[in-house]
């Protein structure tokens, strides 16, 4: 349709209030949205720097019974920043979690830099196992989240540890201004 189209269009171009506006004509018209189309939406919004429209699309697809995907969830999760935005992106994952969508790696980054903001060391160190079993190799910013998640906990030999890894998987650490 050409609001489909208008909302791809949107998506592509960045334009979030188009999308938007679409998807309330949509709504309106009584259109069944799809995760396709809420998708392209959280994108644009996020793309616009509209973390809360991003967010309510994906409360209003969970309220039309629509389940996000993984792709949904990672684009809501992808540009986390601020204390309340990663408190979001934890929540996030947690529902994902919880609608058994795959996590996919930039999920696992997002949730894990939260962490490192946030001074979840437990955390962090529990979504880099996640990630490993999940069959994903933790890339050197994902291992120095982490680290930096501990360290800034006081969380010394899980630092050191997360350290040794890092020599076993190759990868260098980052050297960090304290």
């Amino acid at each position: 349709s050409a609001l489909r189209s208008a909302i791809n269009a949107g998506d592509v171009c960045h334009q979030w209030e188009v999308v938007l506006r679409s998807l309330q004509e949509m709504r309106a018209a009584r259109v069944r949205l799809d995760d396709d189309a809420y998708c392209a939406g959280a994108r644009a919004c996020l793309r616009g720097r509209r973390w809360a429209d991003a967010l309510s699309l994906l409360q209003q697809a969970r309220l039309e019974r629509v389940v996000p995907s993984t792709s949904s969830y990672g684009s809501a999760t992808s540009s986390a920043s601020g204390r309340q935005k990663r408190q979001h992106t934890l929540q996030l994952l947690e529902e994902a979690k919880s609608h058994r969508v795959l996590m996919n790696e930039g999920m696992f980054s997002a949730a894990i830099a939260a962490c490192e903001t946030g001074r979840k060391w437990e955390k962090a160190l529990d979504l880099l196992g996640q990630m490993k079993t999940s069959g994903f190799s933790p890339t050197l910013p994902v291992y120095n989240m982490a680290i930096c998640a501990c360290e800034s906990n006081d969380q010394w030999l899980q630092a050191l540890s997360l350290l040794a890894e890092l020599r076993l998987a190759g990868l260098q650490q980052i050297g960090r201004a304290s």
